[in-house]
C-alpha cells in the first residue's frame, strides 16, 4: 500500500514537470524560466512595498496617538480618576496640583495617572490613620478597666456593690445617647465617673442631697432636672 501512495505521489509530482521539450530555437524552455524568475521577482518586490506601506501607516497612527497623548490641557478636568465612595478631590489641592501638572507639561492622561495614585496613597493613609485611632481607643478603654478593678476605694471586692448602687442612678439619670457616648469612649469604665454615680445612687436611696436634710419625699428624675418637667 505504501509503495502505491508513493508512486501515486511521484507520478503526480511528474506531471507537474514539463520535462524536456522541442523547440524550434532551442531556447524555449530558457526563455519560459526566465520569464517565470522575473514574475516572482515583481510578486516579491509588490509584497514588500504592502509592507512597507503597511509599516509607515502604523507609524503614522502611533505618532498620531503620541502627538493627542503629549497635548497639555488649558485646564486638568480629572473626571476620569476613579475616587472611593463618598471621597470628593479638594478644590484648593487639586488646582495647586493642576498648576504644577501643567508646569511639567504633563498631558490629561498622565495627570490622571499622578492624581490616580495620590488618591490611592490618601486612601491608605487614612485607612492607617482610622486603625490607629480605633487601636488608641481599645487601649484607652483597657486602661480604664485596670483602673477600675485597682482602684484603691471600690476596685477589687468592692466593685461588685459599687457598681450596683451606681446603675441605679446611672439607669435613671443617663440618656440613652448619653450611654451610647460614654460606652464608646470607655468613660463607663472610668473609677472618677463610676464613684459619681454610686454617690448619686445613694442620694436617691437616701433622699438626701449633701449637706440637705432627710426628708420622706422620695425624689424622681423631675427633681433631679427641674427643666425636664413636661407642661
Amino acid at each position: 500500500m505504501e509503495e502505491l501512495e508513493n508512486g501515486s505521489a511521484a507520478d503526480n509530482q511528474d506531471a507537474d514537470v514539463e520535462g524536456l521539450q522541442k523547440s524550434d530555437d532551442g531556447n524555449q524552455a530558457d526563455d519560459k524560466q526566465a520569464d517565470d524568475a522575473k514574475e516572482q521577482v515583481k510578486d516579491d518586490s509588490k509584497e514588500n512595498s504592502k509592507d512597507e506601506n503597511d509599516k509607515k501607516d502604523d507609524k503614522q497612527e502611533d505618532g498620531k496617538e503620541n502627538k493627542e497623548d503629549d497635548i497639555i490641557p488649558e485646564k486638568y478636568d480629572f473626571k476620569n480618576v476613579e475616587l472611593p465612595s463618598g471621597m470628593e478631590l479638594d478644590k484648593e489641592l487639586t488646582e495647586e496640583f493642576s498648576k504644577a501638572a501643567k508646569e511639567m507639561g504633563l498631558s490629561q492622561a498622565k495627570a490622571d495617572k499622578f492624581m490616580g495614585m495620590g488618591v490611592k496613597l490618601s486612601t491608605k493613609l487614612q485607612d492607617r490613620f482610622n486603625d490607629a485611632v480605633k487601636e488608641m481607643q481599645a487601649n484607652q478603654i483597657k486602661s480604664y478597666k485596670t483602673m477600675l478593678n485597682t482602684d484603691s476605694e471600690i476596685g477589687g471586692a468592692k466593685l461588685k456593690s459599687t457598681l450596683i448602687e451606681a446603675n441605679k442612678a446611672y439607669t435613671t439619670f443617663v440618656s440613652d445617647e448619653a450611654a451610647e457616648i460614654l460606652s464608646q469612649t470607655g468613660l463607663n469604665n472610668h473609677p472618677a465617673i463610676v464613684k459619681m454615680f454610686r454617690d448619686i445612687g445613694r442620694q436617691v436611696k437616701e433622699d438626701t442631697i449633701k449637706g440637705g436634710l432627710n426628708t420622706s419625699h422620695v425624689r424622681s428624675a423631675n427633681d433631679w432636672y427641674p427643666s425636664m418637667k413636661k407642661d
